[in-house]
């Protein structure tokens, strides 16, 4: 037991340093790390998928029109280019569509449609990250603040739920989810508000022009708990529906890219739909 604890310390120690490591070096450093990110969720989704169902993709161009996404978000998001990349990417899931064609599969509307879901869950989420962290322009914290978020719930709704649990949410899911968890992560995630509606722009400098009143932060932060904890929820019926424990195995002790990002995949689309709102 204090191997796998310390394995999964390390492993997730790793993954916080590069993820941080990329915010503050550059725009460019993030837009890589995510881009790969992006990818090995890709593959981790759409290889489980098919060996769940027995689909036939094609996993290479599948793969790629997810990072075309990310790259056209990201090109988007920061203004470093005009070039018209969604066009790029929405030519370039029409020619994914039409191959199935030629393809001659027997399940072509089930590879259609695992391909469309991959996009969909794994990519798009990821693609709005760039929109986030250039809100309005190159702003990390914002992205600092919602892993921040999203680990003060998880951490308290274990804590709550490990020693006052007994109401299950979705046992026909997620059998050790409570709804005593899920209130305590929720009432300690305010803490996460409260902080940042006091200090954000004392700890981050470029968020003295980002004038949230303290409402609007508590409510950005109970955003991230419910959005998150679906989104929690939602990967774990995916994956009892392939009849896996985790997508991958990248990560030692936490399993894969997808198994790591269960959480923030939901609460990146809340996030940046809560900032579109209020822009």
């Amino acid at each position: 037991m204090l191997k796998t604890l310390l394995t999964r310390t390390l492993s997730g120690a790793v993954f916080v340093a590069l993820v941080l490591g990329s915010l503050i070096v550059s725009p460019y450093a993030f837009a890589v790390l995510f881009a790969c990110f992006t990818a090995i969720g890709l593959y981790e989704f759409y290889h489980e998928s098919a060996k769940a169902e027995k689909f036939s993709f094609l996993m290479f161009p599948s793969i790629l029109a997810g990072v075309v996404l990310f790259v056209a978000a990201f090109l988007k998001a920061s203004g470093f280019s005009s070039f018209p990349c969604f066009a790029v990417y929405v030519l370039f899931v029409l020619c994914v569509l039409f191959a199935e064609l030629f393809r001659k599969k027997e399940t072509p509307v089930h590879n259609m449609a695992f391909f469309i879901m991959g996009q969909a869950y794994v990519a798009l989420p990821l693609s709005l990250l760039n929109f986030i962290v250039f809100h309005p322009s190159w702003q990390p914290a914002w992205l600092v603040i919602l892993f921040v978020t999203i680990w003060m719930n998880d951490s308290w709704a274990y804590l709550f739920g490990v020693t006052l649990g007994k109401h299950r949410m979705f046992p026909r899911v997620s059998p050790k989810k409570s709804w005593e968890g899920f209130v305590g992560g929720a009432a300690m995630s305010l803490l996460t508000g409260w902080l940042c509606y006091k200090y954000a722009a004392l700890v981050f400098p470029e968020f003295s022009q980002v004038s949230l009143d303290l409402w609007q932060w508590l409510l950005f932060a109970e955003i991230v708990v419910v959005a998150a904890t679906l989104g929690d929820l939602l990967e774990s019926l995916i994956k009892r529906s392939f009849n896996i424990k985790d997508f991958g195995r990248i990560m030692p002790g936490h399993g894969g890219i997808l198994d790591r990002f269960d959480s923030l995949l939901a609460a990146s689309v809340a996030v940046w739909a809560f900032l579109q709102i209020l822009a």
